[in-house]
Parts: C-alpha cells; sequence; structure tokens
C-alpha cells in the first residue's frame, strides 16, 4: 500500500464493495435452473421418467417416449447447489 493509498478511504471502501459485489454477482449466475422429470406409462403399463433442463416441448417428449406413451405426471426438481473452498458446483 502506498503513502497516498492509506488516507483514501472512500478508494477502500469501493474496492471492498466492488469485491463483494462480485460475489453477489457470481452466486446469482451460479442459480442452477430447476430440472423437469415428466413420468410416462408406456404401452406395457411401465413407468418410466425422462429428466429434462428445462421444460420440454411436446416434439422434444414424442421424440423420447413415443407417439403412444402417456403423461403420467410432470414435476419440478430443484438441484442443491454445493459450496467448496469458495467455488460453487452443482449437485446432481
Amino acid at each position: 500500500m502506498s503513502g497516498t493509498d492509506r488516507y483514501d478511504y472512500m478508494g477502500r471502501c469501493r474496492a471492498r464493495q466492488m469485491g463483494q459485489s462480485l460475489v453477489e454477482r457470481r452466486r446469482m449466475a451460479i442459480r442452477i435452473a430447476p430440472q423437469v422429470c415428466v413420468k410416462i406409462a408406456g404401452d406395457d403399463d411401465s413407468v418410466s421418467e425422462l429428466l429434462f433442463d428445462g421444460p420440454p416441448t411436446l416434439s422434444q417428449l414424442m421424440a423420447e417416449a413415443g407417439g403412444n406413451a402417456t403423461i403420467v405426471s410432470v414435476e419440478k426438481q430443484d438441484r442443491a447447489v454445493r459450496v467448496f473452498g469458495g467455488s460453487h458446483i452443482a449437485a446432481e
């Protein structure tokens, strides 16, 4: 720290505040979109789950499950975010 920085109280406060806002912006960016779990019954009455990163379109559902499948339920699942040593890692 140089002699002029020692008297620059406002500059030190702004630098600290910028560092804190950077951490907050990173936290906001890391928030993970929820997964969508679609349960589908096939022709043999077995229920299977399909996971999508966002809300699926009808064409995506038909491509994954087929045209004769029946949608049983649609649920939104939130994925947890774990913090390890200051870095954020998504738990899957």
